[in-house]
């Protein structure tokens, strides 16, 4: 067996092992989000203060497959579902990182302006920006 030959203590070994299988569904996971590969993060409020929860809802899934969509012409988004961005006065909110751009009043055409307009081409949505990170 693997364990066979190993001179330390055989529950650090399991441990050991348990670390190592760890990395390796790490590096797995790593791959299968494309990690290495993006440029772009948006993170989109889900919380119950800005929208009802099917509105929510809606616009997550509707980022989820406009960014499955993506990947497969190689255009890599990270996505992040936010309970709160604290900023519950004008709908939905938004912010895309690298560069700290904040949205407020997202409904699925500002959506989608935001994704082909700004995570596609790098040209943020000005009408609806609502801070800047310096």
């Amino acid at each position: 067996t693997a364990r066979e030959g190993f001179s330390g203590n055989p529950s650090l070994w399991s441990r050991q092992k348990k670390i190592k299988d760890v990395s390796m569904n790490l590096e797995q996971k790593l791959k299968s989000i494309r990690l290495t590969e993006y440029k772009k993060h948006i993170f989109l409020c889900v919380g119950p203060k800005c929208l009802d929860s099917e509105k929510c809802s809606e616009l997550w899934l509707h980022l989820k497959q406009r960014c499955k969509d993506l990947a497969a012409k190689n255009i890599v988004i990270q996505r992040s579902k936010a309970d709160c961005l604290r900023i519950c006065r004008q709908g939905a909110v938004a912010v895309v990182y690298p560069e700290g751009i904040w949205y407020t009043n997202i409904n699925l055409q500002v959506l989608d302006r935001i994704i082909d307009e700004h995570l596609v081409q790098d040209k943020p949505v000005e009408e609806f920006v609502l801070h800047r990170l310096s």
